[in-house]
């Protein structure tokens, strides 16, 4: 029995194919994850969709990517969501997601750290139920003052969107008066 002779540099792409497969299945799942809190969330919470956001920070592959994301400000191991909504408790809510037996990085640790100490609650959640329960618990002790606030922005929305629509509309007939007159 022959044995197929491999380079160095064949074995390693061989072995880094072979370890990319389950880490791109964890990777998915933890998409799915991620899809399926963020829609909960919507439609449980619309009034705060827009406070619930992913920070895209995956890791890029090569000098040139990793020096530009370092120079825009991309930081390494921020959390999955994001909730920028203070509760009587803490200043925001930082949810890492993950699939299995995943565990976080050093870098997700760190970030973890340097958010507790800024007095936002971070979690790790393994599943919808598990990030449903995390939510209810933090939206419980939402202060009436901060719903008040995503009222009166909602509405300051509202009022802009119609302002831009009258002034758009007056633009716009205002073109065609000139064109009638033309």
């Amino acid at each position: 029995m022959t044995h197929k002779k491999f380079t160095y540099t064949e074995w390693q792409q061989q072995a880094s194919a072979s370890e990319a497969k389950p880490k791109q299945h964890k990777a998915q799942h933890e998409l799915s994850l991620q899809s399926q809190c963020k829609a909960w969330f919507d439609a449980q919470y619309p009034a705060y969709q827009r406070l619930l956001f992913h920070v895209k920070n995956e890791d890029a592959r090569g000098g040139r990517a990793n020096a530009i994301n370092s120079g825009t400000g991309v930081v390494g191991g921020v959390a999955d969501l994001i909730f920028l909504m203070p509760n009587k408790l803490y200043s925001s809510l930082c949810i890492e997601l993950k699939y299995g037996k995943n565990k976080q990085r050093d870098s997700q640790r760190y970030f973890e750290i340097m958010t507790t100490a800024a007095q936002s609650l971070y979690r790790v959640v393994y599943s919808l139920e598990e990030f449903q329960d995390l939510v209810r618990q933090y939206m419980a002790n939402i202060q009436p003052t901060a719903s008040d606030c995503i009222r009166y922005a909602h509405k300051a929305v509202e009022q802009h969107i119609q302002e831009t629509t009258v002034k758009n509309m007056l633009k716009e007939r205002n073109k065609l008066n000139k064109i009638i007159k033309s």
